[in-house]
């Protein structure tokens, strides 16, 4: 699952959450209106903006499905953020009328009123931009990782940046390890080699990346034990072989 779909799921339940707590706070009271405000303010944005999102990837899929779920998203963030620009860009402008022009008897101001306005305006203009905005490409359409019976080769031509590759023989590689990303990051394999202090960073998220990691495995590079807990992993830890414990 792409992170944006992650994301949106994420958003889904905050905004069910809310909704639910709405439903058994006592009526007219002060966590009730406190949720209600966190529900309306908080959860709807959120959940709007994570679909906005979404919907954004959605249009660049393959399948037809996606994409005309994303289009159809799509067309309801341009007219709910071009609704959300209009109403602030006229709230503004009957302000000013008041202030400069004629004072209606109804027109009651006062300068703090104009943050949620400009909040309003703000999101309206940043949505709206953000439906042109393409997404970011994956990060298996840029980084590749390849590799023969004697050498893995890395190439990589990230968005706006320049290309760059490496290779590196697998009969020099003398420590590998595994940092759980948890499940906002890729995950990453960390690679030293004979005579070379830093490591590379290879993400298992890279086209050929799992195959990598089999392929590590299946040389004795990784040991099975390591790489069940490493695979089961969700907490962040990092997965060393050898150990750095044993290197000491």
């Amino acid at each position: 699952m792409n992170p944006e779909n992650q994301k949106l799921l994420y958003a889904i339940a905050f905004f069910l959450g809310c909704l639910g707590a709405l439903q058994f706070g006592e009526p007219d009271g002060t966590w009730q209106f406190i949720w209600f405000i966190v529900w309306i303010f908080i959860a709807l944005p959120v959940l709007l903006l994570r679909l906005f999102e979404a919907a954004s990837v959605w249009r660049q899929s393959h399948g037809i499905i996606g994409r005309l779920f994303g289009w159809i998203f799509g067309a309801f963030h341009f007219l709910f953020a071009l609704t959300m620009l209009g109403i602030g860009v006229s709230i503004i402008l009957w302000i000013l009328y008041n202030l400069l022009i004629e004072r209606q008897p109804e027109f009651k101001w006062h300068w703090f009123n104009l943050i949620p306005v400009l909040i309003m305006i703000g999101l309206g203009w940043q949505w709206l931009r953000s439906i042109f905005a393409k997404p970011l490409a994956e990060l298996s359409d840029w980084f590749w990782i390849e590799f023969d019976d004697n050498t893995v080769f890395v190439r990589a031509n990230p968005p706006h940046n320049e290309s760059w590759a490496y290779k590196f023989a697998w009969a020099d590689v003398c420590r590998v390890c595994f940092e759980d990303g948890g499940l906002s990051q890729s995950d990453c394999l960390y690679v030293w080699i004979v005579g070379q202090e830093e490591s590379f960073m290879l993400p298992t998220d890279a086209s050929g990346g799992s195959e990598f990691f089999i392929e590590l495995n299946r040389r004795g590079l990784f040991p099975d034990d390591l790489m069940k807990q490493a695979i089961g992993a969700t907490d962040g830890g990092l997965y060393c072989y050898p150990s750095l414990e044993q290197e000491k």
